[in-house]
């Protein structure tokens, strides 16, 4: 994770993942909210799409969906990051201004496709759009939502 920062690994709303221990998440039904202690954003965690990824699974089919789901266009990003091929993608984009920087992500498996989205409400909010992009890339579906 960013810097040396301690990182646990959380269960929440269905969702394992691994993440700095200076976030909390807030489960809801197929939704999952999440926030530092500085509050400079707020991450929303969506399972609701978790079965919208075409076959075969590719970073496209889950992007279309990610920013469906943050309602952002893809001409307004920057910075797009991919990982993984065949049975697992992870993928982020950036969206924004320094001012109000926020990120799209998705990370999707055999288990399903699960996205988010990042929008910060104050400056100096770069280290959380790079944690949130951590966090995804370690999510994945632990069972039945």
């Amino acid at each position: 994770m960013a810097g040396s920062r301690e990182v646990s690994e959380v269960s929440v709303g269905g969702v394992s993942l691994i993440a700095p221990r200076s976030w909390t998440f807030f489960p809801f039904e197929n939704l999952i909210l999440a926030r530092t202690d500085a509050r400079l954003g707020t991450l929303q965690i969506s399972l609701a799409f978790r079965e919208q990824a075409s076959r075969p699974i590719t970073h496209e089919s889950c992007l279309r969906v990610a920013l469906e789901f943050a309602n952002v266009e893809s001409s307004k990003t920057f910075d797009r990051q991919t990982s993984g091929d065949g049975a697992r993608l992870c993928g982020s984009l950036t969206f924004g201004s320094s001012e109000h920087l926020g990120g799209v992500f998705y990370a999707c498996d055999d288990h399903g496709l699960i996205v988010a989205v990042y929008r910060a409400s104050a400056p100096g909010a770069e280290t959380e759009v790079v944690e949130c992009a951590r966090i995804l890339e370690s999510a994945s579906i632990s069972g039945r939502v």
